[in-house]
């Protein structure tokens, strides 16, 4: 029996340690370029350089400063990124019309909720998100350091992103149980439901507060909002203390693993504070996972009875 279950054991574990290896190779398959883009950028770089010196030419002549403030390799940096967002997404969309015409809706939108502990950097990953840290404030029966937040931008010309932050939980001014009802009420801002809920948590040390927090999310929204769940794992720069990122995955609590194996391990890493090179890279893989799992659901998303269910429990 005993040799039974260390056998389970091992399968278990050679299954897990798949999954984590296929969603890694997914993260760094979003950072790659084709040799078409390569040679697009290429072009790119030449007429850059060509406006670079015929700049340069006038301001010799006329005396000018270049009012954009902007050096060659920046602009071309920046031609860069810009080109490889708008591949990515064309290749999102595809990838999605593949499984259903229409899954985001009529109105196209991709709709996002964060919900997390306090301090797990929920309110940056989203202003990354959405490349702006200017959130909305919405005025609830709550008082104003209880609201929810929530922005969009364009993705392409049919898809918006709306990204809706709610109150972290465990914030020492506030009862846990006040910042529940709130978060479950913020459902209402991403109506008629959220695609994708984002468990933030950050790489440092999983604190038993983090586990209470996966806990007390699960409880509060029931047990169909597990195939909407995407784990982001904040402060990416701190698995540089850990063997690979495999490493850190694999060695977490069980608490963690049992949300990851439950969520089917869609799980992204992000340093909010990188440059803007790699933090388009760790973002380019959170959108891919994003449309990934909107696929897999084919469009559906969690459902305002969910909600009702959820709120009537709390």
């Amino acid at each position: 029996m005993e040799d039974m279950a260390n056998s389970n054991k091992d399968t278990g574990g050679s299954a897990a340690s798949k999954r984590v290896d296929e969603q890694l190779d997914l993260l760094e398959s979003s950072r790659g370029l084709t040799a078409e883009e390569v040679r697009e950028l290429e072009q790119q770089e030449m007429v850059i350089r060509q406006e670079n010196l015929t700049v340069s030419t006038a301001k010799k002549l006329f005396n000018k400063d270049n009012i954009t403030g902007e050096s060659t390799e920046d602009q071309i940096k920046r031609s860069r990124r810009e080109l490889k967002e708008r591949r990515a997404q064309e290749k999102r969309t595809k990838e999605l019309e593949k499984i259903g015409k229409d899954l985001l809706g009529p109105n196209g939108h991709v709709r996002v909720v964060l919900v997390g502990k306090t301090g797990a950097g929920k309110s940056h990953l989203g202003g990354n998100l959405l490349r702006t840290y200017v959130f909305k404030f919405v005025t609830t029966s709550m008082s104003v350091t209880k609201q929810c937040k929530f922005e969009e931008r364009r993705l392409d010309d049919a898809t918006n992103l709306l990204v809706v932050d709610t109150p972290g939980l465990f914030d020492t001014r506030v009862p846990n149980e006040q910042t529940s009802k709130e978060i479950v009420r913020s459902i209402a801002l991403a109506a008629p439901g959220p695609h994708i809920f984002i468990f933030v948590i950050s790489v440092v040390r999983f604190t038993p507060e983090e586990a209470d927090t996966v806990n007390m999310l699960l409880e509060m929204f029931g047990e169909d909002v597990i195939k909407h769940i995407i784990v982001v794992f904040t402060r990416k720069d701190n698995l540089d203390s850990f063997d690979s990122p495999k490493d850190f995955i694999l060695n977490s609590t069980p608490v963690l693993l049992n949300l990851l194996e439950r969520c089917r391990y869609r799980f992204a890493f992000i340093n909010n504070k990188a440059n803007a090179d790699k933090l388009q890279a760790d973002v380019d893989g959170i959108l891919d996972l994003m449309y990934k799992t909107i696929g897999e659901n084919k469009g559906d998303y969690y459902t305002n009875d969910a909600y009702q269910k959820a709120d009537e429990a709390i």
